[in-house]
């Protein structure tokens, strides 16, 4: 009865917006050679293409992964040691069981001669998709300073920053010359806001409620 369903459905949804969006636009083409490329399936079935604009889930999932880790945080009131290290594990042991698996395929076909296009292919696949991890983990790890500042100055000032940062090197982009590399700042402020967002949810700050303040806080 604590869960949230709302949440619980968004947090379904969203993954099943990941894996099915990564389908539509990944797809093996086989080629003369007996290699496999990849290519979208988008670019000879363009009328899909309006799906991909329900598909495009992870703010929803970093949302919930920010609403989740809030919850689960608060029932450590004894620290954030411990549960930071059973969050994480959670969160890498079943990408290094994926890549594990991976590297023993790719090591077997690599034996029995598979082409180099292939290889290349089946490696591009299976690392490419996990590149969310590394700010879901730097979000995850700040989730107490996170809750502790939205507590103390409201999720509007705490995402702000992140807006305006985003915001800055867009605009950046579009104004210096062509092929200027910026720093990739923006995927962690980025995924900061819904992150944020859902960890105010937890706390009662979206909907009108106010979980109580800590110990010794006004």
């Amino acid at each position: 009865m604590s869960r949230d369903r709302a949440v619980d459905a968004l947090r379904a949804y969203a993954i099943g917006g990941v894996v099915l969006g990564h389908w539509l636009v990944t797809g093996l083409v086989l080629t003369c050679d007996g290699g496999l490329h990849q290519a979208s399936p988008l670019t000879a079935l363009p009328g899909l293409a309006p799906m991909t604009w329900v598909l495009q889930t992870l703010g929803l999932f970093f949302f919930t992964a920010g609403f989740g880790s809030a919850r689960s945080l608060a029932r450590h009131p004894d620290g954030t040691g411990r549960w930071l290290a059973g969050r994480l594990r959670r969160l890498l042991l079943p990408a290094v069981a994926l890549l594990g698996v991976g590297a023993a395929v790719l090591l077997a076909a690599t034996v029995v001669g598979t082409s180099d296009d292939t290889l290349a292919v089946a490696l591009r696949l299976a690392v490419s998709p996990l590149w969310f991890l590394l700010p879901l983990v730097i979000l995850v790890a700040a989730t107490g300073p996170l809750r502790a500042a939205v507590r103390r100055w409201g999720v509007a000032r705490c995402g702000t920053p992140a807006v305006v940062m985003v915001a800055a090197v867009d605009l950046a982009v579009r104004l210096l010359p062509a092929g200027t590399d910026l720093p990739p700042v923006t995927v962690l402020a980025a995924w900061s806001v819904p992150y944020l967002l859902g960890v105010a949810h937890a706390d009662g700050r979206l909907d009108g409620r106010r979980a109580p303040p800590p110990a010794g806080t006004a």
